[in-house]
């Protein structure tokens, strides 16, 4: 069995507790770990020619809410509000603002599993993103930014006027630093390789061509 906190500053008290806080408000979740470890060695034409080892270490959190439809919780006429007003925000934030794209997608998803011996299993799945993407020009170059959020949760968990201003803030934060970028120099460079999968990107660049001049 593996110590998912031996090398973490959290210990599985404190971790816990924090999943006790955060499900205090929901039906049910859980905190899903998972630590892998995988290796292979390839020997060929009498040589070990390869090895590879790799650990990951990850999580996954769920949380069960009530049911939720995202879909029916907000008029239209609201959820159009918010988009001006995101537009509006926007471009009071910048001159340099050209376009403004910004847009929500909402799903409600219910199932029900029926098993033999009439037991019967339900779920509702609420899903919503909220996107926006925003242009800039300057001295005629134009440069994207684009950030979004969602999850399955209610629209108001994610379209609280902070959370999206926050969101119109860090895509305009993005277009703002391409805007500003400088092109990457071109030409001939030196290139260092190591050992293993780039030996077979010079393979796929110039080792067919080579093989085709062999070949005529």
């Amino acid at each position: 069995m593996s110590n998912f906190f031996e090398k973490s500053d959290l210990s599985r008290n404190e971790a816990e507790n924090i999943i006790s806080e955060t499900l205090q408000k929901c039906d049910d979740g859980e905190l899903y770990l998972e630590n892998s470890k995988s290796e292979s060695i390839l020997l060929d034409d009498n040589k070990i020619k390869n090895s590879n080892y790799t650990s990951d270490l990850g999580f996954g959190f769920r949380a069960i809410y009530d049911n939720i439809n995202p879909i029916e919780q907000k008029s239209l006429n609201e959820k159009i509000k918010i988009l001006n007003d995101v537009n509006e925000y926007i471009r009071s934030k910048n001159n340099d603002v050209k376009q403004v794209t910004a847009n929500f997608l909402g799903e409600q998803k219910s199932i029900e599993i029926i098993r033999s011996g009439g037991e019967t299993l339900s779920d509702v799945r609420p899903l919503i993103r909220f996107n926006v993407s925003v242009m800039l020009e300057k001295n005629g170059r134009k440069e994207t930014g684009v950030y979004g959020i969602g999850g399955r949760q209610s629209y108001d968990s994610y379209l609280k006027e902070d959370n999206w201003k926050n969101v119109c803030d860090e895509a305009l934060r993005i277009a703002s630093v391409n805007l500003e970028s400088k092109p990457a120099p071109a030409g001939e460079m030196k290139v260092v390789l190591g050992p293993g999968w780039p030996a077979i990107l010079i393979h796929e660049a110039v080792g067919h061509g080579q093989l085709s001049m062999t070949a005529l």
